[in-house]
């Protein structure tokens, strides 16, 4: 199963894509078809705990988290911290 979303942010057309796996959800966001983020991933124990306690969806958490990423410019710094790890 796959999702995903579309936006543009400073003029660049973004889609959020979340892709269901073996273990879970994995959750990236695209430029022009090419990988602008790191992953985001979600077990489906966690998701499934997350909405149980009455949070929500998971993934829809991941996919609003992985675009405020991009719309507050946090990008820079992810790719800062996964380059040092």
């Amino acid at each position: 199963m796959t999702e995903s979303k579309k936006f543009t942010h400073k003029g660049h057309e973004f889609e959020i894509r979340a892709v269901a796996c073996d273990h879970g959800w994995k959750v990236q966001v695209l430029r022009a078809g090419k990988a602008e983020s790191p992953a985001y991933n979600v077990s489906h124990g966690t998701a499934t705990d997350f909405h149980t306690s009455g949070w929500g969806n998971a993934v829809d958490a991941l996919m609003a988290l992985a675009q405020e990423d991009i719309e507050n410019d946090r990008l820079p710094e992810l790719k800062k911290a996964i380059a040092a790890a």
